[in-house]
């Protein structure tokens, strides 16, 4: 049964994640503080930062009378995860076109778990997915769509929220997130903090996305920084260095990251400590965005 406008918001509104202090010798040489927003904690089924850019996408849905989702994906994507797992949750019929060749189900959870779900998995090749509006026409269903990565305004109002979750305890003079589709660095953009410089630490060796998706929302703060370096060759590409890095990580700290996102932002971010981008006394908040 489809839920109301009312039951979403309660379920979405009974969630926030810790923010975790991190200690380590190279932040006590440095003077620096370092925090760790835990948004991988708010549910690991809906994954981190993807729980929050679906909030008012579905909320908006229901309020629409929208009884179909639509979105898309790639098979091991964190959206494909968070998106087909709550679609069904509230009763929603929930279709998403996977990009590239079908996948054995029993090689991937997530496909796996979608399936358990009812969700409809259109596969399609790389080519045929560039063209986005074409694949909804020749589906023809009427339907609430939610873009790629499930990045729009509706998911900026929802990252904001984490922003008002940061200022109750510490006041930052950095805020760093992972960058992929932008819809994280854009909500963090949107809350307009004063003298609070904005990271983002871009999993793609260069993205042409952010500008574009800054002007689509009229979104003027230009205090912040893009930062490539840290990219590993690019999207869902990894090295050694990485992987070991990754690994000492959850050693120091019993936590885990990810090689596409998280993985690469904390890698940077630790190294820009170590050769003194951040002045003494600087509170610098890390936002772990959850991942696969």
């Amino acid at each position: 049964m489809l839920a109301n406008f009312d039951e979403i918001k309660i379920f979405f509104d009974k969630d926030s994640s810790p923010l975790q202090a991190l200690k380590h010798e190279l932040f006590s040489q440095k003077k620096v503080t370092v925090l760790l927003k835990r948004d991988d904690l708010i549910s690991e089924q809906f994954v981190g930062n993807k729980f929050r850019k679906l909030k008012y996408n579905l909320l908006e849905a229901s309020k629409l009378g929208s009884k179909t989702l639509i979105s898309f994906g790639g098979a091991y994507s964190n959206h494909l995860k968070a998106f087909t797992s709550i679609g069904p949750l509230f009763g929603f019929e929930t279709i998403c076109f996977v990009r590239g060749e079908e996948l054995d189900e029993e090689s991937n959870l997530i496909l796996q778990n979608a399936n358990n779900q009812s969700v409809k998995l259109i596969f399609v090749d790389r080519e045929r997915y560039k063209n986005k509006e074409k694949l909804l026409e020749q589906l023809d269903v009427e339907a609430y769509v939610i873009p790629e990565g499930g990045t729009n305004r509706f998911a900026i109002l929802g990252i904001g929220e984490m922003i008002d979750e940061i200022l109750v305890d510490c006041t930052p003079t950095h805020i760093c997130t992972a960058t992929g589709t932008g819809g994280t660095f854009a909500g963090i953009l949107a809350k307009n903090l004063i003298n609070v410089k904005i990271l983002g630490f871009s999993s793609f060796k260069k993205n042409n996305e952010i500008e574009a998706l800054l002007l689509a929302n009229q979104i003027d703060n230009t205090n912040f920084e893009i930062i490539n370096r840290y990219a590993f060759g690019g999207y869902g590409k990894t090295k050694p260095e990485l992987l070991g890095f990754i690994n000492q990580f959850y050693k120091d700290f019993k936590i885990q990251l990810d090689p596409i996102y998280t993985g690469k932002m904390m890698f940077g971010l630790m190294d820009m400590i170590k050769n003194d981008y951040f002045s003494e006394g600087s509170t610098i908040v890390a936002i772990h965005t959850g991942g696969v």
